[in-house]
């Protein structure tokens, strides 16, 4: 009889990343080399994004007080993950500020190895209760049994789809827990800033979102942005053009802070 372990994450930090284009992507390229493309994402992502260096060290701010009291070592950010197709999911062990830091870090990593390696991701972050479910003493790889489940990865999904540029956002729950002293401490060291986001379906609004592409150089961002889109021998649509434009306004922006 088969068994399922549960681990239960209550509450957590989850991010939700969805690669652009992926339909064109996977239209354009075999199997083989699609399945290079992602295994050179996710090696990178695995040796450069996920663990950080320990001379990497951020400033922990004392939520209740607004100070500063100890350094995070940023070496070991213990994150779980599961990739599946176009879709990135990455979430903590808790719902702490050291973990939150991490993840916002690491998904400012992901945003700019995803433009480096042509795969341009958009995503959100949320918070709440996940329940992860794993076969229990398996064997065989390939008849193992993983399932996540939890109402922050449906906001998370919701969040992603509804934005049209290339980026990351912070939903209202994650937001919402976090002081003002926090937030103006993540504005200051350029993790986040309040942007008015692109939205499909409704006016452009103020949210946060994190910071990334500040190293792109202010000539080259539309090159830049322009050339993930069409990486891979993907084509580049209506659609995409206006990803691209809202993309390069937001690392215009960037580049002025």
């Amino acid at each position: 009889m088969i068994r399922l372990e549960k681990f239960d994450f209550r509450p957590t930090f989850l991010a939700f990343m969805d690669v652009l284009g992926f339909r064109n992507l996977a239209e354009k390229n075999k199997h083989e080399e699609l399945v290079n493309i992602y295994q050179n994402l996710i090696e990178t992502l695995l040796n450069e994004t996920v663990f950080f260096s320990k001379r990497l060290e951020m400033e922990k701010i004392d939520d209740d007080k607004g100070r500063v009291i100890q350094k995070i070592d940023q070496s070991l950010p213990k994150f779980n993950s599961m990739i599946i197709s176009d879709s990135i999911i990455i979430w903590t062990n808790d719902a702490s500020i050291v973990q939150l830091q991490r993840l916002i870090l690491s998904i400012k990593k992901l945003l700019n190895l995803g433009i480096e390696k042509g795969l341009p991701l958009r995503g959100a972050i949320t918070k709440g209760s996940l329940t992860y479910l794993k076969s229990k003493n398996e064997i065989l790889s390939y008849n193992s049994i993983h399932s996540i489940i939890g109402h922050c990865i449906i906001k998370g999904v919701e969040a992603e789809k509804d934005q049209n540029w290339v980026g990351c956002i912070l939903n209202e729950d994650v937001i919402g827990s976090l002081s003002p002293n926090y937030i103006k401490f993540l504005e200051e060291h350029k993790l986040i800033t309040q942007y008015k986001i692109p939205f499909k379906n409704e006016l452009i609004k103020a949210d946060y979102t994190i910071i990334w592409g500040d190293d792109i150089k202010k000539n080259d961002v539309e090159r830049v942005i322009r050339g993930a889109f069409s990486a891979h021998e993907k084509d580049i649509d209506n659609e995409d053009e206006i990803k691209i434009e809202h993309t390069v306004r937001f690392l215009e922006y960037v580049n002025k802070l």
